[in-house]
């Protein structure tokens, strides 16, 4: 299934969710609040590991293979096998909230609220 990863992530009322990152300015470290872009977040979910969740030689493998696909795709939509989305969901219940989880699973699906787009 081809997926729209340049998409910003929508909260239940139809507003872009925010993700607090932080700038330099002026030699400072300054907090700032950008979009949730979908692969940005994919990308993020899967480097993300504790000492619980770690992932295996061949996990990490096609993890790696899943964030190429994710930024070879030039903005275009990215062909997401089932594995692939699967193994995003599986890992968004681990480290993500609820809201964000619903969220990213939706946007894999390419399920969206009428009215909202």
């Amino acid at each position: 299934m081809k997926v729209d990863t340049t998409k910003i992530l929508k909260n239940l009322k139809g507003d872009d969710m925010q993700i607090l990152t932080s700038e330099t300015k002026d030699g400072k470290s300054v907090p700032k609040q950008e979009p949730m872009i979908l692969r940005e977040v994919i990308t993020n979910l899967l480097n993300m590991e504790d000492q619980e969740n770690r992932l295996t030689p061949e996990k990490k493998s096609k993890a790696w293979q899943i964030m190429k696909k994710l930024w070879d795709g030039n903005g275009e939509k990215v062909e997401l096998t089932v594995d692939d989305r699967a193994f995003i969901n599986e890992r968004a219940k681990i480290f993500y909230p609820t809201m964000t989880c619903g969220v990213i699973g939706d946007a894999l699906e390419e399920k969206v609220d009428k009215g909202k787009e």
